[in-house]
């Protein structure tokens, strides 16, 4: 399969199906992180919304989707853990406090 995948046998919805990438809607994609981060305890994620030959048009639509229908579904996870990773600024841009422990 992994031969399959790098030499690039595989179609777009192959890679969603066997766990390569997470593809779908706002829901699909809000489930799929939500059951990956709980499994491999993901507490911070880079997300490559951009792929391939994929028009600019779609992949704005994709960063608005994934910051409006995505992201605050998923705030609640590690939700009463410190939070060491995001930078300060990022919290004041955003408003809020980070949680860091003294």
């Amino acid at each position: 399969l992994k031969a399959k995948a790098n030499s690039g046998e595989m179609d777009f919805w192959d890679y969603d199906k066997y766990g390569f990438i997470v593809a779908g809607t706002p829901d699909t994609v809000r489930e799929r992180i939500r059951d990956l981060a709980k499994d491999l305890r993901i507490g911070q994620l880079i997300g490559c919304l951009h792929m391939g030959d994929l028009d600019e048009e779609t992949a704005s639509m994709n960063t608005t989707l994934f910051a409006r229908d995505v992201i605050p579904h998923l705030r609640d996870l590690w939700a009463d853990y410190d939070d060491r990773w995001t930078p300060a600024g990022l919290a004041a841009i955003e408003g809020k406090e980070t949680r860091r422990s003294a």
